[in-house]
């Protein structure tokens, strides 16, 4: 049986909330380590999961986040929400505190536009990308790639 009849069938796939997480739209993303960082919606943090889908942390973000992508080494976490998006970093005591990044305007048929996003991810060099997506008014559909200091690229 393929997968669409598999899947029409009810048979194969079956969705899991994360623990403790709730109302997110974006399953996340995941450091080297293999954490996994989990927008939690309503609740205004951030998962944290281990490998098995334990819920080993959570990050206080004080606003919805749309989504969220972490640094490889897992010491920051980007976030992407209705308004300007922002890094969480990780303190040597183990807590989280809104970094200093901040993603320079960029440059679009002639026009310049904030930065902004819906969706972000981030590669092994440390650049992020952020998205605005087709699903909301008055955007430029566009991805804009900035380095990790928040210069367009």
């Amino acid at each position: 049986m393929g997968t669409s009849s598999a899947l029409a069938a009810g048979v194969g796939y079956t969705a899991q909330p994360w623990a403790g997480c709730e109302g997110g739209f974006n399953a996340g993303s995941s450091d080297a380590s293999g954490r996994t960082y989990v927008p939690c919606g309503t609740s205004s943090v951030v998962g944290v999961y281990d490998a098995s889908g334990a819920l080993v942390d959570q990050i206080d973000l004080g606003v919805f986040a749309t989504d969220v992508a972490p640094t490889r080494d897992g010491s920051a976490v980007y976030v992407a929400n209705y308004g300007r998006p922002f890094r969480m970093e990780r303190q040597s005591d183990g807590t989280w505190r809104k970094g200093a990044w901040s993603p320079a305007a960029y440059q679009l048929g002639g026009q310049q536009y904030a930065a902004g996003g819906l969706s972000v991810a981030t590669d092994a060099a440390g650049n992020v990308y952020l998205a605005d997506g087709a699903w909301a008014p008055n955007q430029t559909n566009t991805v804009v790639k900035y380095g990790p200091d928040g210069r367009v690229l």
